[in-house]
């Protein structure tokens, strides 16, 4: 699997986990790659091993050619496309809009953010779809 993780209101928002997880998935030989739009890439790198303890195969940074090229929220979907994402952890419901249907998102839950809603309501679940 192609793993990618999101920096901001999401690695930030559960440091614990997302170390775990990242170093289970590269252990159990899958791909982690942590895409953000911070500018920065040493720096970024630095605070991903010795703040956050976030184990990846590579950082995924944009230009500001890419952003004026593919838009701020379409930069993201594009560089999970890039690189064959399979699962994206994101906070951004914009971005997760953009990802191709193929990736599997997971986006961290903020209650100071507010409820969480479907821009359109999904068609009526059976109970068999529901999950339940």
């Amino acid at each position: 699997m192609r793993v990618a993780l999101d920096i901001d209101d999401t690695i930030t928002r559960c440091p614990q986990f997302f170390s775990f997880i990242s170093k289970a998935l590269i252990a159990a030989g899958h791909d982690v790659f942590v895409i953000s739009y911070r500018l920065d890439h040493e720096e970024v790198e630095q605070q991903l091993k010795s703040e956050y303890d976030i184990a990846f195969n590579k950082v995924i940074l944009p230009t500001s050619e890419e952003l004026d090229r593919e838009g701020f929220f379409g930069w993201k979907a594009n560089a999970c496309r890039r690189l064959n994402i399979d699962i994206f952890f994101e906070d951004m419901p914009e971005v997760i809009n953009e990802l191709d249907p193929s990736v599997v998102a997971f986006m961290p839950y903020d209650a100071e953010l507010g409820k969480v809603a479907y821009i359109e309501p999904p068609e009526k679940q059976t109970a068999a779809g529901s999950g339940a």
